[in-house]
């Protein structure tokens, strides 16, 4: 297996393990935007009390998670044929 081919079939595993770690919740969610509702001003909240990292502190970036899920939500029929005809080495 050479290292494109390596990188296009490792995505969509990321795809299912960040799936699988949003499901057991075990997912550092970072900052985010909390409240704002009824005339209230949002507040920024840190999810500080957990020991898990965020995806930003694993390298990884902001796209990279939402396209790995999109690709391992592709039936892997359709991935296998889709990486044939990128003319991926495989």
């Amino acid at each position: 297996m050479r290292s494109p081919e390596i990188r296009i079939r490792a995505k969509p595993r990321l795809g299912e393990l960040i799936t699988a770690q949003k499901e057991a919740g075990l997912m550092n969610r970072g900052v985010r935007l909390n409240g704002g509702e009824k005339g209230g001003s949002p507040a920024l909240v840190r999810d500080e009390g957990r020991e898990n990292p965020t995806l930003g502190e694993a390298g990884i970036g902001h796209d990279l998670p939402s396209r790995s899920q999109t690709l391992a939500a592709v039936p892997e029929a359709e991935f296998e044929s889709e990486v044939r005809e990128s003319g991926v080495t495989v």
